[in-house]
Order: structure tokens, then C-alpha cells, then sequence
């Protein structure tokens, strides 16, 4: 609102809204936040870098705009998805986003008189699961972290090599034998 995040939609969050905001979160934010929103999706297990969590204090404290905001510009790691979502789109996934959150963190004091609540572990173990099989779900080994590590600079040892390292490829010829890299022309850059 006049430039500043604000949290509120420019049209009603109906059951239809958040229906095609489910729909389009599964199609397009799944792969790598989840179908819970947890960050650790498909391609986090893969080996990307992990996305963010929407269950998080940082972001259960975002309004609404900010979802659509990084939809439309991209942040991080994560692309923007102006072109392949439409900005009604990008608003109805933003109120499934913040559905999600409050269902995962509903409290009994959010369930209407008169309603029952069952804990995710009974369900999981009524559909033949194991009780654990609703808790927290870790992250992958597989997945990057953000956090740098200790002897690596930009992928590679952060050490200098040593004396006897070659500090320029040498190829082989179809003999087997090493051959000298060829020469660069004077005045040629590196």
C-alpha cells in the first residue's frame, strides 16, 4: 500500500481464492517449498538450496504483499515468476500461503465451539503410518547450505597449492603421453 508491504489483498480471500491459490502453490512453489511449506521439497532433497520455511518467525511475521512481492521479483535464490503466474494468481497463492501458516500452527482455542480436533500423529497412524510420520521433517543431507565452509573459498580449497602443483592443465595425446598446453600469443590475456 503506497509502496510499502502491507497485510491485505486487493479482492476477498473466498474459498475459491484459496482453492486456486492451493492449486497454483502445488503447481509452481511445491518443487522446492513443499506441499506443508517447510522449504525442504523435491529439488531442496536434490541437492538446491534450501527454500524458505513459511513456518519460521521471520516469515509467519511477512505480510501478505511480501509473498506476492517475491513472486513477481524473485529473492535469493529463488527466481521471479511474473511471467508464468498472473498477478491474481500471485495474490491467491499469497492467502494460501497464509492459510497454510495458520493451520499449521492452529492452537484449540482456534477450533469453533462444537468441533473436534484429532492430533496429526492419530491421523497418521489411523492411515497406517508411524506417529512420527506427522512430526517435523528434517533437512535432507543432500540439500546446500547458505552457510560457508571452513577451507572452501568459491567452491574450491581456499589454500594455495603448492610449489610442485600445476598451475596450468596439461592434455594427452592420443598416445597417452602428457604434451605441453599450447602456447598463448603474445599480448594474449589470461
Amino acid at each position: 500500500m503506497n509502496g510499502k508491504e502491507a497485510d491485505m489483498m486487493p479482492f476477498p480471500a473466498t474459498m475459491t481464492v484459496l482453492a486456486r491459490g492451493q492449486e497454483r502453490f502445488n503447481v509452481y512453489c511445491t518443487p522446492c517449498h513443499s506441499r506443508v511449506g517447510n522449504g525442504a521439497g523435491m529439488i531442496v532433497q536434490r541437492g538446491y538450496k534450501p527454500a524458505g520455511n513459511f513456518h519460521d518467525a521471520k516469515r509467519l511475521s511477512e505480510p501478505l504483499s511480501h509473498y506476492f512481492y517475491v513472486m513477481t521479483n524473485g529473492y535469493g535464490a529463488m527466481p521471479d515468476y511474473k511471467a508464468q503466474v498472473t498477478p491474481e494468481d500471485r495474490w491467491a497463492i499469497a492467502a494460501y500461503i497464509r492459510a497454510l501458516q495458520l493451520s499449521q500452527n492452529a492452537t484449540v482455542s482456534d477450533v469453533p465451539p462444537g468441533m473436534q480436533v484429532e492430533s496429526l500423529s492419530s491421523i497418521a497412524q489411523k492411515e497406517g503410518d508411524p506417529a512420527s510420520y506427522a512430526g517435523p521433517w528434517p533437512m535432507p543431507s543432500t540439500a546446500v547450505t547458505a552457510r560457508p565452509q571452513t577451507g572452501i573459498a568459491a567452491g574450491a580449497p581456499a589454500q594455495a597449492p603448492g610449489p610442485n602443483a600445476a598451475t596450468v592443465p596439461t592434455g594427452k595425446s592420443t598416445t597417452g603421453a602428457t604434451k605441453t598446453p599450447p602456447a598463448r600469443p603474445s599480448g594474449a590475456q589470461q
